[in-house]
């Protein structure tokens, strides 16, 4: 339920902005509050920390604490 209300509003935030600039998530891995600014600068949209604690949950598949954009995609 928390990851299917963050994607709606991703989507909902992507398509306002129609081409975010996510170049910097090919970067170096980033941590929850790094990935919550990009969302935030780019998306235009807060995550709550349940929705980190999802993100994370799906993701981090290492548990390093740090999501790439290897994990991503």
């Amino acid at each position: 339920m928390v990851l299917r209300g963050l994607i709606d509003r991703l989507q909902l935030a992507a398509h306002k902005r129609m081409k975010p600039n996510m170049l910097s998530f090919e970067g170096a891995p980033m941590n929850r509050s790094h990935l919550r600014q990009v969302m935030h600068v780019e998306l235009g949209t807060k995550l709550k920390n349940v929705e980190l604690d999802a993100i994370f949950e799906i993701f981090d598949r290492d548990h390093s604490g740090s999501v790439d954009f290897q994990e991503v995609v």
